[in-house]
């Protein structure tokens, strides 16, 4: 059997700069008591997180642990462009030395995503094309539409990594998305 973490990391009573510490090291004892994996979550404009640029609160972690698996639950991904996701997933998952784990969403808050002024209505057709445009970045593919453009993946050293991870670990999120009713 395996334990993991999730963390919704609140608001609590401490100033943020010690919140932040106080989480890392528990973060740390996380990895020294065996736990096996470690999740964030992404909120914003709301006291339920503390960490709504999970990938910086992330790379702190990635240097203070050294077993424990990680990863954020979600990268909201109607708030993201997705080669950035990508870029972040292939620096975190270097970093950890392979220890990184994706978790994606559409973003359930109406507060939240109107707070970046996103429609709610848009949010589920978006996290589709943010994903499989993620999952195109990952294994690197260009793709031109009006939302999103990128350039050319086919030499991006930074994204070697993530297509590394796309491959081995994750080949079968893209079926899953799809068999899976985003309404």
């Amino acid at each position: 059997m395996r334990f993991g973490i999730f963390d919704q990391n609140d608001r609590g009573p401490l100033p943020l700069p010690e919140h932040l510490e106080c989480r890392l090291q528990l973060c740390e004892f996380y990895d020294r008591a065996g736990f096996d994996s470690y999740h964030v979550s992404e909120h914003h404009a709301t006291p339920l997180s503390l960490t709504p640029a999970t990938g910086v609160f992330l790379s702190a972690l990635a240097q203070r642990t050294r077993r424990l698996r990680f990863g954020p639950l979600v990268y909201i991904l109607p708030l993201r462009h997705p080669l950035q996701v990508a870029e972040e997933v292939a620096m975190l998952d270097q970093m950890s030395g392979g220890r990184f784990e994706l978790g994606v969403g559409r973003g359930i808050s109406p507060h939240e995503l109107c707070y970046h002024g996103i429609d709610p209505a848009e949010a589920p057709a978006m996290y589709r094309e943010a994903l499989d445009l993620l999952l195109l970045a990952l294994t690197g593919v260009n793709y031109l539409v009006s939302r999103f453009a990128f350039g050319d993946l086919t030499h991006s050293e930074s994204l070697r990594s993530a297509r590394l991870f796309a491959t081995e670990v994750m080949p079968a999120l893209r079926e899953r998305s799809r068999e899976t009713a985003w309404t």
